[in-house]
């Protein structure tokens, strides 16, 4: 693991896991902060987690190396209206999904 700077990709709400680096890439582990509320019906506290998985996103480089974001996309379901959502991700809005990055 790489020691950096808590601030280094601008994301202050979301909470780097871990970080490797090559001579080339550097790679991003990052956990995103648990939703507020339910993004269909807007109640609060009635969602648990339902899934995970992490998902790849190309970021601007930092010291000349490409950067990958592993970002920990869980997904949740509602015990009042039975929705099953992943919370949206306004912060990784700039960001480019892997495989829209490597085509």
């Amino acid at each position: 693991m790489t020691e950096l700077p808590d601030n280094i990709l601008h994301l202050p709400q979301y909470q780097v896991l871990g970080c490797k680096s090559t001579d080339d890439e550097m790679h991003f582990q990052v956990d995103v902060p648990d939703p507020i509320a339910c993004e269909e019906c807007g109640v609060q506290g009635e969602f648990v987690r339902f899934g995970k998985r992490d998902v790849p996103y190309r970021d601007l480089p930092i010291h000349g190396k490409r950067v990958t974001l592993w970002v920990v996309r869980r997904r949740y379901t509602c015990r009042a209206c039975k929705t099953t959502f992943r919370p949206q991700l306004p912060e990784i809005g700039g960001r480019i999904p892997y495989d829209t990055a490597a085509a």
